[in-house]
């Protein structure tokens, strides 16, 4: 009996976490709290500072994941331009015509964001066995600069699953605080 109340504590407890788990998320000095849906993941790569998976919606085939890089440098313009070249334009489109550019402030700090769709091609910072091409990829990056560090956060995925969670995404990186 005691063993069964044991069992069914633990089992509690787990649900509770679930149910409410704590979605905050830090960097450096910065916070922001997490869509909960959101699955967190243990990185795949040293470059990855956070990983998080968003299960696939629609039809897609595939989740769209958040990564969170820490301490790559480069430019904003290099890292814009190395960000949009991760994408092909589909036949009869310009690349020029899938992708968005801006500069915002986010607590104090400059962040440059490209939001680009289309056939994706990128492999792990360049490295790695030449991709295979996603076609009906999107991809929302951002530069995120504290003036200690440069962070660089994505939500790459298919476009449909993309486009379900990129509200919560951009609100989540809009709403870091010191």
């Amino acid at each position: 009996m005691i063993r069964f109340l044991g069992v069914f504590a633990l089992v509690s407890v787990a649900a509770l976490s679930a149910a409410d788990p704590d979605t905050t998320v830090a960097f450096g000095e910065f916070k922001s709290k997490r869509p909960a849906e959101w699955i967190p993941e243990k990185t795949t790569s040293k470059l990855r500072f956070l990983q998080f998976k968003l299960p696939k919606k629609g039809d897609d085939k595939e989740d769209a994941e958040v990564v969170v890089f820490q301490g790559i440098s480069g430019s904003a313009r290099a890292n814009l331009d190395r960000w949009k070249a991760q994408f092909r334009a589909p036949a009869g489109k310009k690349l020029e015509d899938l992708v968005k550019e801006s500069k915002l402030s986010v607590a104090g700090c400059d962040v440059y964001r490209l939001e680009a769709e289309g056939i994706f091609t990128a492999t792990a910072m360049g490295f790695g066995p030449k991709p295979t091409p996603k076609e009906g990829y999107k991809g929302v990056f951002f530069q995120f600069e504290t003036g200690d560090n440069v962070y660089h956060i994505r939500l790459v995925g298919p476009a449909k699953t993309v486009e379900y969670y990129q509200k919560g995404y951009e609100e989540w990186v809009k709403g870091f605080k010191k």
